[in-house]
């Protein structure tokens, strides 16, 4: 869990008086299958927002911009508690539109993730992590950078 920062710029017309927000908060969820080298793989998804504004004036209006990534990632652990993540996948990208009812939309883009994480032992099989995160949703122009603090439990060694 933690918070992201929308990157690029937000889709609403210029003439509109919107009060834009580009932090939010972001949750993931990883599964790795890490044998005894060096490389590592599994699935990524989660929530992250990435970005909100509200028009006012006679109609307001709320706009909200969300993403579930699905991501097949590979990992690293070059040293130590550090690893690297590198994913590929598709993103479903919501939108949601309060404006004399509600309209809510999504679509699927295709998109990569990119992250670095140290982990904290605090047991045998339980840790604490800090991790950067880019998600960036290619087709759809959207991305977001994230800070997240993670729990990261072995439930299986062989």
């Amino acid at each position: 869990v933690g918070g992201s920062f929308y990157s690029t710029s937000a889709g609403f017309a210029p003439e509109l008086q919107a009060d834009v927000s580009k932090f939010g908060p972001a949750a993931t969820v990883r599964l790795m299958w890490q044998p005894d080298h060096l490389l590592g793989v599994g699935l990524e998804t989660g929530w992250t927002t990435f970005y909100s504004y509200e028009t006012g004036g006679s109609s307001p209006g709320k706009v909200y911009v969300s993403q579930v990534p699905l991501y097949l990632v590979w990992s690293m652990k070059p040293l130590g508690g550090l690893t690297l993540f590198g994913g590929y996948g598709y993103s479903r990208v919501n939108t949601s539109l309060e404006y004399q009812g509600t309209v809510n939309v999504g679509t699927w883009s295709m998109g990569w993730v990119a992250a670095g994480s140290y982990e904290w032992p605090l047991a045998k099989d339980l840790g604490i992590a800090g991790e950067v995160k880019w998600i960036n949703a290619v087709e759809s122009h959207d991305a977001t950078l994230s800070l997240q603090v993670q729990l990261v439990y072995s439930f299986l060694e062989y």
